[in-house]
């Protein structure tokens, strides 16, 4: 799909005679519009509406099957795509291709409905702050598929159910299902690392927010250990955070400090300039507190 929209984009500009920068004009940068043609980086879905208002097309255009590939490619091309949205956090994008997915009826295995609802519900809660909808329509999707049958993708929804139930601050909720995706991880025999990773992270700042931070730090040292061994930097620099910080609640200020400054070299290794606002800002208002 991201190779689509790219191709697509970039014939109906040629089509139209105009340059990439006359189509940016108004819009975004050219820069902009030579990465989305590249296949380098994926429009919003407001930047998307604003290139096809212009060329005079309809943005379906951009979603249109391509004759060159079977159903089950395009389907992988769709999923690719929306997870890069869902890192991106455009919802409204991914809301829109997975309308118009339901609608063209190329998911047909449960598995490929499954991923459908799956976003489904994501994005009905962060568009439409229903969490009850959104929870239940990730039910409806885990239905799917059996009772005992987990897999990577159930697992992650259920994930994304207990990062719900933790937005809306029910936390002993969020606490029972990051559990039961831990445990379902670890019965399903599994091997994504990064899967496991954001299961103790959420399951972490679960246990903060029920003022159980000895726990979180047990399982932020856990996934450590996982990023150490596979050699990733996936939420490490959050993970060193959190436990500094909760050693910092738990008045143990000085051990904190070496989590923080591992923290602090990752963020700047990854040019995360607002974790490094917020590490500092942990520090002040703890010293400030005391001063008081």
């Amino acid at each position: 799909m991201l190779e689509l929209i790219s191709s697509k984009l970039k014939e109906a500009r040629k089509d139209r005679g105009i340059t990439q920068a006359e189509l940016a004009d108004g819009i975004c940068t050219q820069a902009m519009i030579s990465n989305f043609e590249k296949g380098e980086s994926v429009p919003s879905s407001v930047v998307l509406f604003k290139i096809a208002q212009k060329l005079k097309l309809d943005i379906n255009y951009f979603f249109g099957q391509n004759s060159l590939k079977t159903h089950q490619d395009d389907n992988e091309e769709t999923k690719k795509l929306i997870r890069k949205l869902i890192r991106n956090r455009d919802y409204q994008a991914i809301n829109y291709i997975v309308k118009t997915e339901k609608e063209k009826a190329n998911f047909s295995s449960n598995e490929d409905k499954q991923f459908l609802l799956w976003h489904e519900g994501i994005c009905d809660f962060y568009l439409n702050k229903d969490s009850v909808n959104a929870i239940n329509i990730l039910n409806s999707a885990l239905k799917l598929t059996g009772k005992e049958n987990y897999t990577e993708q159930t697992i992650s929804i259920n994930n994304s159910i207990a990062i719900i139930y933790f937005e809306v601050q029910q936390y002993e909720n969020s606490l029972e299902i990051f559990q039961k995706c831990k445990s379902e991880y670890d019965l399903s025999n599994l091997k994504d690392s990064v899967l496991k990773i954001r299961i103790l992270y959420g399951l972490s700042k679960t246990l903060v927010a029920l003022k159980r931070e000895e726990e979180a730090i047990l399982e932020c040292k856990k996934a450590i250990k996982i990023c150490v061994t596979e050699e990733s930097l996936y939420l490490l620099g959050e993970l060193y955070f959190q436990i500094g910080r909760n050693l910092v609640i738990l008045d143990r200020v000085k051990e904190s400090e070496q989590y923080f400054e591992k923290a602090q070299h990752i963020f700047e290794i990854e040019g995360n300039y607002e974790f490094l606002d917020v590490i500092e800002k942990v520090k002040l208002d703890y010293f400030t507190e005391k001063r008081q």
